[in-house]
């Protein structure tokens, strides 16, 4: 039963993790406030690192996706370093989906008006 427990409080943490992304993030990553945006965005990356099994996939990595559009270099920046430690794992087939949907946007970054966006 030891196993069962574990395998019980795994799935309640998971169900925990997801209540929070869809109550906090969901509703903050579009905050009006850049600095709330940019923080969101770094902690979901960290979320995906951290907690693969709930939040490596497509459902919440496009969120990074969506902030490499914001009109706040902070933001961009925040979403960039978040993808650069993604892409440094070894898992990056999990990644395929969001690269292809991704793969322009990350390459025209390069030319982003902000100096400090386009050398991440």
């Amino acid at each position: 039963t030891g196993r069962v427990n574990e395998l019980n409080e795994s799935i309640l943490f998971a169900e925990l993790m997801n209540d929070i992304f869809k109550d906090v993030y969901v509703n903050r990553f579009r905050d009006t406030f850049p600095e709330i945006r940019a923080s969101c965005t770094e902690q979901l990356g960290e979320w995906i690192i951290s907690y693969p099994h709930i939040f490596r996939n497509d459902d919440h990595l496009k969120y990074l996706g969506w902030t490499l559009y914001d009109k706040v270099s902070e933001v961009r920046s925040a979403s960039l370093m978040a993808l650069e430690k993604l892409y440094s794992t070894p898992e990056l087939e999990d990644l395929e989906l969001f690269t292809g949907r991704f793969r322009n946007r990350i390459v025209e970054m390069v030319m982003d008006k902000e100096l400090s966006v386009a050398t991440h």
